[in-house]
């Protein structure tokens, strides 16, 4: 038998909880198709390539400014569960 994969333990299943946590207010078809997509995604990269979709979601229900938003919080799970994620990284004040 073998061991099953935690949630916790895997970060892709995390990445896919904060996607579809930033779906949860949307009623939309456009939206319940990309909560289908979400879920069939089997890890980061797959994920990370859903976030155009996501912010185009977002946007066209609640507005650009609540999308950028919400995909800045969706960036900050990348970062720390996927050190190699190609977020776009704030530079450095001096």
């Amino acid at each position: 038998m073998s061991a099953a994969v935690l949630p916790s333990a895997d970060p892709a299943c995390k990445l896919r909880l904060a996607m579809l946590g930033q779906l949860q207010a949307s009623r939309s078809i456009e939206s319940a198709l990309l909560r289908l997509r979400l879920h069939c995604a089997g890890d980061c990269a797959s994920l990370w390539h859903l976030r155009p979709a996501l912010m185009q979601a977002l946007a066209a229900e609640h507005g650009e400014g609540h999308a950028r938003s919400s995909l800045s919080l969706v960036d900050g799970v990348f970062l720390q569960l996927w050190p190699e994620a190609p977020v776009s990284r704030r530079p450095r004040l001096r």
